[in-house]
């Protein structure tokens, strides 16, 4: 026993830099951020429902009712945004215009929900930015590949 040696990689340790013990456990035991998603959505029962698939998800999920509150919301980051295409303001699809015109949501996965066909929205849905459109009732295994998706994206992070 009395021959052990305390070695310490300082130069090497990724986790070197006057981290804190709490610090380095959260990175370790967490090294994904959680997947941030805005939901535009006018409806409260499809909120609700949302609320509860990306819940059971560990995402953080704010929610904008129509499309003035999803512009106030706008300068917030996301990873991914659920538009309704139906807002009783504007179109999704002129939420997702705007969207595409800040900087900070050029890579932000956009995502279109829409009781209408996807025939019928496909070419303005593709000139707006929208990557895919999900037509209701959206089912919970496309939500849960397009956090999977999204999360396999992201960078490792410290967790505040």
């Amino acid at each position: 026993m009395e021959n052990l040696v305390a070695i310490t990689f300082q130069d090497s340790d990724p986790f070197y830099d006057d981290n804190t013990l709490e610090d380095t456990l959260a990175i370790c035991s967490n090294p994904f951020k959680k997947v941030r998603i805005l939901l535009v959505e006018d409806n409260p029962s499809i909120q609700y429902l949302y609320r509860a698939m990306l819940s059971a998800l560990d995402c953080q999920v704010d929610f904008a009712s129509n499309a003035t509150e999803a512009f106030c919301m706008a300068d917030n980051v996301y990873d991914l945004v659920f538009l309704d295409i139906g807002l009783p303001d504007k179109s999704g699809i002129e939420v997702a215009i705007e969207l595409r015109r800040r900087e900070i949501h050029k890579a932000t996965r956009l995502i279109a929900v829409t009781a209408f066909t996807k025939e019928l929205i496909q070419n303005e849905c593709d000139a707006a930015g929208i990557e895919l459109i999900l037509t209701k009732p959206v089912h919970k295994k496309d939500i849960e590949a397009l956090v999977e998706q999204t999360k396999a994206t992201l960078k490792p992070t410290a967790i505040a």
